[in-house]
């Protein structure tokens, strides 16, 4: 049963960026489906030099919906779609498909609490991609991931490094960091996850779409039952480099299954 729960918190994703799930796998015919619901405000911009200005008000709503599946006690598949509505002074009101994201994990390596897994995902970027803040500037994505993951049974903690390709000027590099602590008997988990994207590419390009953003989002999950869960947060952007700087609030739903 520990490892269920402690499975779980790795497959929260912060949502504001691309997905990341963790180092554990599901078990063979068991799932999980996390919905969220997202609001996202920027004022402020970081220049090329990583110097902070003010900027005209940048905005969105969006809701995600994200599910995996055990097809063996080895391999995870799944699959993430968003959706999100924008509003800037100069475009006005904007919308449509920013997400729609295949993936499998393989655990390769387990000893003791300690586990190490491997991800393969595809994404198909929609039109509402290139109204997203931070930028976009590939209509398909690829990513490898390296995930590690760690703890007890009061504590967790993981990191994982991953590769993503745009196609095009822009390709990144991701380094996800993740702890928590859980109380009251499992039923709530205190989290804390910072998220850094570092461009391979600098970011003055003349295609001016390369970024450095990192991020931090601790939140709280609330477990009413051992299959469902409700999740609050915040995520902050500290620093940055050709991108905007904003705050979100996010309410995402966990249904196991």
């Amino acid at each position: 049963m520990f490892k269920r729960y402690y499975l779980i918190f790795f497959l929260i994703y912060f949502f504001c960026v691309p997905v990341y799930a963790g180092a554990w796998v599901q078990k063979k015919g068991e799932g999980l489906n996390i919905t969220t619901l997202r609001r996202y405000i920027s004022h402020q911009y970081w220049t090329p030099s990583a110097s902070l200005m003010n900027s005209p008000t940048y905005a969105k709503n969006e809701v995600d919906e994200f599910v995996e599946y055990g097809v063996s006690n080895d391999l995870t598949l799944g699959a993430y779609f968003s959706a999100l509505k924008s509003h800037t002074s100069a475009m006005g009101t904007q919308g449509g498909l920013n997400d729609a994201m295949l993936f499998g994990r393989y655990l390769f390596w387990q000893s003791g609490n300690k586990v190490a897994s491997i991800q393969l995902s595809v994404d198909k970027l929609g039109h509402a991609a290139s109204l997203n803040v931070p930028p976009q500037n590939s209509a398909l994505n690829t990513q490898e991931t390296l995930l590690l993951g760690m703890g007890d049974q009061f504590w967790f903690a993981g990191a994982s490094l991953g590769l993503i390709q745009r196609y095009s000027a822009g390709n990144q590099i991701q380094i996800n960091l993740e702890a928590g602590y859980k109380f009251n008997d499992n039923k709530i988990w205190l989290m804390l996850q910072n998220y850094n994207t570092i461009s391979m590419d600098y970011p003055n390009n003349p295609q001016g779409v390369a970024y450095n953003l990192v991020t931090l989002s601790p939140s709280l999950v609330y477990w009413f039952t051992k299959v469902v869960g409700l999740q609050l947060g915040i995520t902050q952007d500290i620093y940055g480099q050709n991108v905007g700087k904003g705050r979100g609030l996010f309410l995402s739903a966990w249904l196991r299954f």
